[in-house]
């Protein structure tokens, strides 16, 4: 006898089509911490200074695509997002110190169903691809074409394993050699 599990739906706009300029974690009015896909979000746009971003990529298989969710928010990559900002943003009156931030800004790429492997070749270049857009942008917003040398994405969480382990062909060297593969194709981006 097999069982299958019933192939469950993502949220909408999940792995390639996640939302391209991410999305948010920050307190609202009341100082709970909320994501922008919650009724209670208040924009941190809405404030006239610059915000201190924390940001935060996820990649990986079907966790990371919020695979039997109805939202972002409610998934791992919301989730994981929240627990960031529980620990990186000033929660008092919005003017913490250097190390503090007023928000977390995420992006979650990824697919049901994905070995390591194919995480490398299907979900780095998204991640690339929001790297090269950060630093446009930082370039765009200063004002004589450079670039302050800081930090532009803070974390990344890779998730992978499951696929790998399902596969009747993978070993735990070819699995092993896989993940090395991955890391270094996240590192090889010099802008990381």
């Amino acid at each position: 006898v097999i069982w299958k599990t019933p192939r469950l739906p993502p949220p909408p706009f999940s792995g390639v089509d996640f939302v391209r300029e991410g999305r948010l974690v920050a307190p609202n009015q009341d100082g709970d911490l909320v994501d922008d896909n919650d009724g209670d979000f208040v924009s941190v746009h809405e404030t006239k200074r610059k915000q201190n971003e924390f940001r935060i990529v996820l990649i990986g298989d079907s966790p990371v695509e919020g695979i039997g969710n109805t939202h972002h928010h409610l998934a791992l990559s919301g989730s994981t997002a929240k627990a960031f900002a529980q620990k990186v943003v000033s929660m008092k009156d919005g003017n913490g110190g250097d190390d503090c931030y007023d928000c977390v800004r995420y992006w979650a790429y990824g697919k049901s169903g994905l070995t390591a492997s194919e995480i490398e070749e299907e979900m780095v270049p998204l991640l690339h691809r929001v790297q090269n857009s950060l630093v446009a942008k930082e370039v765009d917003e200063s004002n004589d074409g450079s670039r302050e040398q800081h930090t532009i994405i803070h974390a990344i969480v890779l998730l992978c394993g499951v696929n790998n382990v399902l596969d009747t062909n993978s070993t735990p060297s070819s699995f092993y050699t896989d993940v090395h593969s991955l890391i270094r194709s996240i590192r090889n981006n010099p802008r990381l």
